[in-house]
């Protein structure tokens, strides 16, 4: 028997037993492939950006590196409400060059009782009281003094009694879109004598969360239940602390916010060496979009192999929501349109747009009804459903990764050689024939985790054979059947009398 030893000498005299220890065998589950995600968006204007990703571990601790009131702080909020599980790294970009998202606010009239002023600025409530008798000048003063209190938002008067101008944290089209309310539950009514203005157009009907603060809550689900099992759907899982949408009330939001990041900075800054599974994006611009598809997909590429997945939500219109998916043709990218919610008719309309979906449940929580990529059509124009569901994608992801870490489990220093060779049982040598049944193995190991099936497909179409210009390679080509999901259900009830 020729073993091949790594640590002990052929040519080794002295008396005495020698044994080194072999690790390669040990191991024979399926390899593990823990997440990591990178939140990108901004700190307060007073701290200075770091393009380096900080890993963050609790909501706490994101005020205190980005402020409170941040754009990133908002993001931790949402994030460690879904998952405090994954690893999650945030980094602040710089403000760009603009303006800041404003609305004008009016009171009017005079309270005739007591009562609480209940204002929410996206999903942030801010509470004042009001006694008897208070004017709409005095109550917008109040109103004033809460918003500079809480953090993040700010407020000034508006030029005459009664008006109060919010402005956003920071500079960017990030905010522009955020709802203004008086009241979200059904107790929270305006104190009675009192009435409430807002400036410009009323918002489309939608969640009162900002879309920054839904992508994050999503990031977070699709990321703990993602690395759970990354082929099985994730329709009916609720999205964590986000208010339902409201179809009727009256509402604000903010507008005229203008500037969006340059992420090549960013880019330049991260290098190739650290895997982000997913990005956390709170823009939907084309611009930042186009900057991230890019880098996705060049992490996605076999020479580079830390493929990225791009997380953002959307508000608007059905209308405006299916312009926004036409936009875009990425398998890295999955978009959820927050705006409705929308009947079945033209949820189903989204999904063909690329856009993602929601349903509100009997609870009233946002809930996911579909997630997709916005990957519609191949490089000819012809409709391709190879990359329509986000667990296409998540499960190849996968499955690249356990294959790569499979093999170089099994075969970490070998010889190669053809299959008619005869070698010394022991030795550390591979045939095409040994590979291919290693791939089979790891095969089985994955049609066992459910996330693919028909091994005797697999088995007959699997290759593996010996370049025929390079003796030290070995070309292989799989032909996994991925599983798929049930989302449909349809039945004929034929009945008799």
């Amino acid at each position: 028997m020729a073993i091949s030893f790594d640590q002990i000498p052929t040519n080794w005299r002295v008396p005495l037993i020698y044994a080194e220890i072999d690790p390669t065998q040990a191991d024979q589950a399926a390899p593990a492939m823990p997440y990591r995600v990178l939140v990108l968006g901004q700190a307060t204007a007073t701290l200075a950006p770091v393009l380096a990703p900080q890993r963050v571990t609790s909501a706490a601790q994101a005020v205190s590196l980005f402020g409170a009131g941040s754009l990133l702080a908002a993001q931790a909020e949402a994030w460690f409400g879904a998952n405090t599980t994954t690893e999650v790294y945030y980094v602040s970009v710089p403000e760009p060059e603009g303006a800041k998202a404003t609305l004008l606010v009016t009171l009017t009239g005079t309270a005739t009782t007591g009562g609480t002023i209940s204002l929410y600025i996206g999903d942030d409530l801010v509470s004042v009281y009001v006694p008897p008798s208070t004017t709409a000048a005095v109550a917008a003063t109040a109103l004033i003094g809460a918003i500079n209190a809480h953090g993040g938002w700010s407020a000034v008067a508006g030029g005459e009694a009664g008006k109060l101008t919010i402005s956003a944290p920071s500079k960017g089209t990030v905010y522009n879109g955020v709802t203004v309310r008086v009241g979200y539950y059904q107790e929270q009514a305006l104190p009675e004598g009192l009435s409430i203005a807002y400036a410009g157009t009323a918002p489309a009907p939608a969640s009162p969360s900002p879309t920054y603060k839904i992508s994050a809550s999503l990031a977070g689900l699709i990321a703990f239940y993602g690395n759970q099992d990354p082929a099985r759907p994730f329709q009916s899982l609720t999205i964590p602390g986000i208010l339902p949408p409201l179809k009727n009330g009256l509402a604000g939001q903010l507008a005229g916010g203008s500037g969006v990041p340059d992420l090549a900075p960013l880019f330049a800054a991260l290098g190739d060496d650290d895997w982000y599974h997913f990005f956390v994006s709170p823009w939907t611009d084309s611009a930042t979009l186009a900057a991230l598809k890019e880098e996705a997909e060049r992490r996605f590429n076999a020479m580079l192999d830390k493929p990225t997945h791009i997380i953002c939500a959307a508000n608007g219109t059905h209308a405006q929501l299916g312009a926004l998916g036409a936009l875009h043709n990425s398998p890295h990218l999955t978009i959820l349109g927050a705006g409705g919610p929308f009947t079945k008719q033209e949820n189903n309309l989204l999904l063909f747009d690329g856009i993602s979906t929601y349903y509100v449940n009997p609870d009233g929580g946002m809930t996911v009804e579909r997630l997709i990529t916005t990957y519609r059509e191949n490089a000819w124009g012809a409709a391709d459903r190879a990359y329509l569901d986000l667990n296409t994608l998540l499960t190849l992801a996968y499955l690249r990764y356990s294959y790569k870490t499979w093999m170089a489990r099994i075969f970490p220093r070998h010889k190669l050689c053809d299959d008619s060779a005869n070698f010394g049982v022991g030795q550390a040598i591979t045939t095409p024939s040994i590979i291919k049944g290693e791939t089979f193995a790891w095969f089985q190991s994955m049609e066992e985790l459910g996330l693919v099936e028909n091994a005797d497909a697999f088995k007959d179409a699997l290759i593996v054979e010996r370049d025929p210009s390079d003796v030290c390679r070995v070309n292989i080509k799989l032909p996994p059947n991925l599983v798929n999901q049930l989302r449909v259900m349809a039945a004929k009830i034929s009945f008799r009398l």
